[in-house]
């Protein structure tokens, strides 16, 4: 299968979006990150080159499909692990710092995030996610983790939208 690739202004870098290769003091195969509704590519080797942080961490932000208006949802953090989860579900998976353990979106709200297409930027420490996101994406019960705007001095601005759950009512403990 050819690669396809997605041209970026920044120093001549390309957005690699199936084909890239995973460097962490040690390589690592991972396979091809698509949704389960494609299973002829998702057997395919990716080699990934993504510069994780001294933790093993990358940022992963997360958007709303652009037919659903590309609105950004969150930003969560991954390391290796809950990369391949993610790769071999189609299904986002992330890595709780608090929790110190992996954690698949959706787990305990149903509110899950099928993997539509990814990203990677141009220094290749960030990844970006599109992502058909069923239910609020925030743990808040709003759609988007951004819902709080701020004045021009960082004071926050009353929400502009209403939450899509109750917290309580979805997380029990």
């Amino acid at each position: 299968m050819a690669r396809r690739r997605a041209r970026a202004g920044c120093d001549g870098h390309a957005l690699i979006l199936l084909k890239v290769r995973l460097v962490r003091n040690r390589e690592s195969p991972i396979e091809n990150l698509l949704a389960p509704e494609a299973p002829s590519l998702r057997n395919e080797k990716m080699d990934l080159n993504l510069k994780f942080d001294d933790r093993g961490l990358i940022p992963a932000i997360v958007q709303e499909s652009t037919e659903a208006g590309g609105r950004v949802l969150m930003m969560a953090w991954m390391n290796e692990d809950s990369l391949k989860h993610s790769v071999d579900s189609g299904y986002m998976h992330y890595w709780s710092r608090s929790r110190q353990k992996l954690w698949k979106k959706g787990e305990s709200s149903g509110h899950t995030q099928r993997i539509l297409r990814w990203f990677v930027d141009c220094d290749r420490d960030t990844l970006l996610f599109e992502v058909e996101q069923h239910g609020g994406a925030c743990h808040t019960g709003f759609a988007s983790c951004f819902y709080v705007e701020l004045d021009k001095t960082g004071n926050d601005l009353p929400p502009q939208e209403e939450p899509l759950f109750s917290p309580d009512s979805v997380y029990k403990a």
